[in-house]
């Protein structure tokens, strides 16, 4: 099973483009320097969907590949084949939780202000959304091909983005002006300032 982990990290590794770490780089550099103190749990959400696609991608690679015929010869078990996938998941999120972990030191010296509801917001989804990503496709993938469930990711996707979702506003860093209020439902700020504020 060793081996079969290794393989999976060897193909995460060479399926990382070059040139979309580079954009994603650039992406992250903006958005630390202009979201202050939220820059690292934002940094932290894109990083680890790029690390979930990624894990996805190489499903894809398998399956080009022509795994599911060789793993047929193996002398193990389709069980063992699929823990081994999950394992090399699990051995990914420890990319994602050091990203998490820089992305919010940076976003941390650059507004010298540290956040622990920022950090632990952002370990956590450094965790869960690679995981999610992985806990849905990959059922998937295995039981109908790549290319499938990419189609019922896209239509699960689809179906419920259908912006009923409660969103709620707050404020996480410093205060309002006196005369201002935020609305808690639609995001608004209201009322008319009378003295300067501080972020």
């Amino acid at each position: 099973m060793r081996g079969l982990i290794y393989k999976d990290v060897q193909l995460f590794i060479r399926s990382i483009d070059k040139r979309l770490m580079l954009i994603a780089a650039a992406i992250i550099a903006f958005i630390l320097i202009k979201l202050g103190a939220l820059g690292g749990l934002y940094a932290t959400v894109m990083f680890a969907y790029t690390i979930g696609l990624l894990n996805m991608m190489c499903f894809d690679l398998d399956e080009k590949a022509g795994w599911k015929k060789y793993q047929l010869a193996l002398p193990v078990s389709s069980f063992q084949i699929v823990a081994a996938k999950y394992a090399s998941v699990l051995c990914t999120l420890v990319l994602s939780l050091i990203g998490s972990f820089v992305f919010n030191g940076i976003a941390s010296a650059i507004t010298s202000n540290f956040n622990i509801v920022i950090w632990g917001l952002s370990m956590a989804g450094a965790i869960a959304i690679p995981l999610i990503w992985t806990d849905i496709f990959l059922p998937l993938t295995y039981c109908f091909g790549f290319r499938t469930a990419q189609s019922v990711g896209i239509l699960a996707a689809i179906l419920t983005a259908d912006g009923t979702t409660p969103i709620t506003w707050n404020i996480i860093g410093g205060t309002l002006p006196e005369s201002l209020t935020l609305n808690e439902t639609t995001g608004k700020i209201s009322g008319t300032p009378t003295a300067a504020g501080t972020a």
